[in-house]
């Protein structure tokens, strides 16, 4: 019996080698050390920078509506591109990987900037509805968040932030009707206080009108001396 175990395992090493897993992008081969997406393809990503400096389009988008401690997206997101691939590969076709992949590439740019974006005590992925959750199996942004979490080893924290209402797809919404599907969507857990002077760090997959983040930026603000940041994988290209 041992033996056998031992010699499927070397079968599959070899039909690994072999056959090895293709570049979701391009399908070539990938090979060591690579995960879901080659190294060429991830190069050509529009990467935003972002991660570098202060006041940067992350940042200032959220002027004037909360007080982010720091931010970035660490691509520009097109539709009908290829980041827009990757997030619906995991967003709607249970590509969980790629979540986590791409949440290792944030966490690599996290490193870019380490005096500022490893100084916050937790990840806190976006919630889903428990509904919305069930129907899709897992959460996206947690999955991006454990991604994080894995190279710069902050934790990841599902305990703080809580999705109150089911509002469905934001999608197709416009910009007001974003905002009002998610108004008052969240809340701070019963006993936030334990986390007082805490460091949040949101985790979510694409920033839009930002609609989202500043409904979670509400929530947590009930949390005494609180400081809140955020990330996530795209930014809508303007």
């Amino acid at each position: 019996m041992a033996l056998n175990g031992l010699t499927n395992r070397l079968l599959s090493g070899l039909t690994e080698i072999w056959s090895p897993q293709p570049c979701f992008v391009c399908g070539c081969g990938l090979v060591e050390g690579e995960k879901q997406i080659c190294a060429a393809c991830l190069r050509k990503l529009p990467a935003t920078g972002f991660q570098r400096y202060n006041a940067n389009p992350v940042e200032r988008r959220f002027w004037g509506r909360a007080k982010i401690e720091g931010g970035f997206a660490g691509f520009y997101y097109r539709k009908e591109q290829v980041l827009q691939r990757l997030i619906h590969s995991f967003k709607y076709h249970g590509n969980t990987e790629m979540a986590v992949v791409l949440g290792n590439v944030l966490g690599q740019m996290m490193l870019d900037n380490s005096d500022k974006f490893l100084a916050y005590d937790f990840l806190v992925p976006v919630p889903l509805h428990p509904y919305k959750l069930a129907l899709r199996g897992y959460n996206q942004s947690r999955l991006i968040a454990d991604g994080i979490s894995e190279v710069v080893g902050i934790p990841v924290n599902e305990d703080i932030l809580i999705r109150n209402r089911f509002s469905g797809t934001q999608t197709k919404r416009h910009k007001y009707e974003r905002w009002e599907g998610v108004e008052n969507n969240f809340s701070a857990c019963e006993d936030c206080e334990r986390w007082t002077g805490a460091r949040l760090l949101i985790v979510d997959d694409v920033l839009t009108t930002g609609a989202t983040i500043e409904s979670c930026y509400q929530a947590l603000s009930a949390i005494p001396m609180v400081k809140i940041g955020v990330v996530t994988v795209g930014v809508a290209a303007s």
